[in-house]
C-alpha cells in the first residue's frame, strides 16, 4: 500500500513541477496560454519526466565483479556457452536442467559461478538474459530454452524479484516445470 501512495505522490509532484515550468515558460513568452493548454502541457511534461525517470532507474544496475568472470576462462568442469537468450552451462548431467532468471538490475554474468557449481553437480543450467535486466519485461524467456532443449526434469528459478517472476511462470506452466528454486525470493 505504501508503494501505491508513494507512486501517487510522485505523479502529483511531477505534475506540479510540470505545471510550474509551464507557468514560468508562459511568463517568459509574455503570453498566457489557456488553462486547458497549460494542463495538457503539464500532463505531457509529467509523462515525459516519468518516462525519463523510469528509464534512468532501469539503466542503473549492479555490475558483475571480475572474480565472477574468471569462471569463463576456467577449463575444468562444466562448459559455459553463450547462446541466444543467455548462457548454457553444460555439466555432467543429461536428465535435469535449471532455467535461472537473474535478479532485477543485476548483470547476468554475476550468476555464472553459481550456475557452474550447480552444473558440476549434475544439473545443466540456462541463465536467461533479460531486457533491461528485469524478468518482468520477458516473463516467458524460459519458453525458448524449453523448446530448444529437452530434459526429463526441468526446474526454473530466480533471484529476488525475478525469482517471483520465475515462480509465476512455473505456476502458469506446471505441465512443463518440475520444480522451482528461489534465491532470496518468494512466490506471489
Amino acid at each position: 500500500m505504501k508503494y501505491i501512495i508513494l507512486s501517487v505522490l510522485g505523479v502529483i509532484f511531477l505534475f506540479g513541477i510540470s505545471f510550474l515550468m509551464t507557468g514560468v515558460i508562459s511568463k517568459r513568452l509574455k503570453k498566457k496560454p489557456s488553462h486547458f493548454l497549460q494542463i495538457l502541457i503539464s500532463v505531457l511534461g509529467c509523462l515525459a519526466l516519468s518516462f525519463v525517470t523510469g528509464f534512468v532507474y532501469c539503466s542503473v544496475h549492479y555490475s558483475v565483479q571480475e572474480e565472477a568472470l574468471e569462471v569463463l576462462s576456467d577449463p575444468t568442469g562444466a562448459v559455459i556457452t553463450m547462446i541466444d537468450g543467455g548462457y548454457f552451462v553444460d555439466g555432467s548431467g543429461e536428465t535435469a536442467a535449471l532455467i535461472f532468471y537473474p535478479g532485477a538490475k543485476v548483470d547476468t554474468e554475476a550468476y555464472l559461478p553459481l550456475m557452474k557449481q550447480i552444473a558440476d553437480n549434475g544439473v545443466d543450467c540456462f541463465l536467461a538474459d533479460m531486457p533491461m535486466r528485469m524478468a518482468i519485461f520477458d516473463k516467458n524467456a524460459a519458453d525458448e530454452f524449453i523448446t530448444d532443449y529437452h530434459y526429463d526434469c526441468l526446474m526454473i528459478g530466480g533471484h529476488s524479484m525475478d525469482g517471483m517472476v520465475a515462480a509465476e511462470y512455473a505456476a502458469e506452466h506446471s505441465e512443463a516445470i518440475d520444480g522451482v528454486v528461489l534465491l532470496a525470493a518468494y512466490p506471489t
